[in-house]
């Protein structure tokens, strides 16, 4: 982050209304909260499980070779038997 939190003096709650809160610059007293529906955010499920399968399942690799028609066939980690992050 730019540091643009730290110019806020009087600054006591952030409230995030969606993910991604974890990369900013704040004080370490501050107040963080969520304000989201208790059952989670299904879209946002969704989006973490597409991009962790897109991972795992070498969709780069395979988009590549479907760009040039090469047939790949690479080995496949199971999700359950890697690591994300």
């Amino acid at each position: 982050m730019d540091g643009s939190f730290a110019r806020l003096h009087d600054l006591k709650l952030v409230i995030s209304q969606c993910a991604g809160i974890d990369d900013l610059d704040l004080a370490p007293d501050m107040a963080v909260c969520r304000a989201q529906d208790p059952a989670g955010d299904k879209m946002l499920d969704d989006y973490a499980l597409l991009f962790t399968l897109f991972h795992h399942r070498n969709m780069l690799d395979f988009l590549a070779a479907n760009a040039t028609a090469v047939w790949l066939c690479p080995d496949v980690l199971l999700a359950r038997t890697a690591a994300s992050g």
